[in-house]
């Protein structure tokens, strides 16, 4: 648009492009609205026609928001959005006036505006609120679809997408997507095409689909990258589907790389599945305590929604499991009131490693029972299940073994079975294997730092060792005191150890905690 002019500045009526109807009309109100050099007739006429600002002129667009008053920004919620300083210092709710009204193309804006507003700063339940609003009212058979498919409805539905995404309801993004990548097919050179794609895999990825991930950003990386504006988010999108995939695959490389730097700005408004990446490649760095404190300095809000809370509170227990801190997870898991699916597994954890598997159980069904649910979940459910009958029954049978096996080929599920199988449970599985299945498999797992962590387990002594392993057969106090000979307080001191060095609480909990780490078949002490 303002190509040879000075910057900022309209072109004349002769400059006029004759390509297409809507972007004459455009350029020639845009043009009048410069020479009238009045701030609100410039960001009326910018609202109106904000999308072939946002794709086809940026360099003007950004002129404009520079040179518009901060009241009348905020009277143009839509140009606020676009804002380059949008993201920090939020976006205003739209005008009320818009919300009522017959014009298709206002009430869309004002619900994107919303949409947006509301995402931002993290109210994600009325950000869903207007994503439905949105998809219900482009769904209306009225809607000139080929005007839409070359206008700003394919930005739009990416936006819902992404709302989708970070409100956890990782289908639903999925579908928005590539409806919105569908409708931007329509101009070849459109930014929301990759865009749309970037937010395609990283759904993918969230939901454990990596291979169409990968596919997904493949096909990205054909496409125009866009203006800053959609060169930031797509940018954004294509690196985290990229760290999300590396960890859960285990690629020693991405495990090692997500250390520090400025991870949360340059992830933007994807910053919660970042961190997710972040905590899990700490945890199989074996430093669980480092996905704590990242967790816990992150998250600062009092009360966060969406990706954010269930992001935050599953790998907060995660990470309490893996320190052995049962009473840590277990004072988690007891505030928890709406769970997001990843903190629905973790509570499931929780159960199991506390020695409740029948519990543990009674969830898992619940879980699986949906119909949705993401690949990693329903696959990390089937491990959990694996480890439940090797409890109940103390062995697994060939079937169990090779269904776990056949999730470590080709590494793609590597993190999955380091964080969730224990020790014995792995043991279990190895019986069963031919000799080739087991030499994949101990390679597979080996050269995680996790797997290192989980083989120590507490240090007991050796008197301690030999109270929890009468306990298995005797419940009381006197019993235990009486079958080795010693004083009731001196068997009530070392169980109060016993339960401190494995964080549990009771002889149900210290029971599992030994099957786990194999201290019931070894009297050597643990020092």
């Amino acid at each position: 648009m303002a190509t040879d002019d000075t910057p900022g500045s309209w072109p004349s009526a002769a400059h006029i492009r004759s390509a297409g109807g809507d972007f004459r009309v455009a350029e020639a109100e845009l043009a009048a609205a410069n020479s009238s050099r009045d701030p609100e007739r410039i960001a009326v006429a910018a609202s109106r026609h904000f999308w072939p600002l946002l794709t086809q002129w940026p360099s003007d667009l950004e002129s404009i928001l520079a040179s518009l008053p901060d009241v009348t920004l905020a009277r143009h919620p839509i140009l606020a959005a676009l804002h380059p300083m949008a993201a920090t210092l939020g976006v205003a709710e739209p005008p009320a006036v818009d919300r009522t009204t017959d014009d298709t193309a206002k009430r869309l804006q004002y619900l994107g505006v919303k949409m947006i507003a509301a995402r931002r700063r993290g109210d994600l339940a009325a950000a869903t609120g207007a994503a439905d609003r949105l998809a219900a009212t482009l769904s209306v058979p009225r809607v000139p679809s080929i005007a839409i498919a070359r206008g700003a409805i394919p930005f739009t539905f990416a936006q819902i997408s992404m709302t989708r995404l970070l409100a956890g309801d990782t289908l639903a993004a999925l579908r928005a997507g590539m409806a919105a990548r569908h409708l931007a097919e329509h101009d070849p050179a459109s930014p929301v095409t990759r865009f749309a794609l970037a937010l395609t895999a990283l759904a993918h990825a969230v939901r454990g689909s990596l291979a169409e991930a990968e596919l997904a950003l493949a096909q990205g990386q054909e496409r125009p990258l866009g203006a800053r504006w959609f060169a930031a988010s797509t940018r954004a999108a294509e690196r985290v589907t990229l760290e999300l995939v590396g960890i859960e695959r285990a690629d020693p490389e991405a495990i090692q790389s997500l250390q520090g730097g400025d991870w949360n700005a340059e992830a933007g408004e994807f910053w919660p599945l970042a961190l997710l990446a972040r905590a899990r490649a700490a945890i199989l760095r074996g430093v669980p305590a480092d996905a704590l404190e990242l967790v816990c300095v992150t998250v600062d809000a009092p009360a966060p929604q969406g990706m954010v809370a269930d992001v935050s509170i599953s790998q907060r227990i995660e990470a309490h499991l893996a320190l052995h801190d049962m009473a840590g997870a277990r004072a988690l898991a007891g505030q928890v009131r709406a769970p997001g699916l990843l903190t629905c597994v973790a509570l499931a954890k929780v159960h199991l490693v506390g020695g409740d598997p029948a519990r543990a159980l009674a969830e898992l069904r619940r879980l699986s029972a949906a119909h949705t649910l993401p690949p990693a979940q329903r696959e990390e459910i089937q491990l959990l299940g694996v480890w439940i009958r090797a409890d109940l029954s103390g062995s697994l049978d060939a079937a169990d073994a090779s269904a776990v096996a056949r999730l470590v080929e080709g590494t793609a599920r590597r993190r999955l079975l380091s964080v969730t199988l224990p020790v014995h449970v792995r043991e279990a599985v190895e019986v069963h294997l031919r000799d080739d299945e087991l030499a994949l498999f101990r390679r597979s797992l080996k050269p995680l730092p996790a797997l290192r962590n989980e083989s120590s387990p507490p240090p007991l002594s050796r008197s301690e060792l030999r109270v929890l392993q009468t306990m298995v057969e005797r419940a009381s106090v006197d019993d235990i005191a009486q079958s080795l000979f010693v004083s009731r307080n001196t068997v009530k001191t070392q169980l109060r150890a016993v339960y401190r060095k494995l964080g549990v609480h009771s002889r149900e909990e210290a029971i599992a905690a030994a099957i786990r780490w194999s201290l019931l078949d070894d009297p050597r002490p643990r020092r």
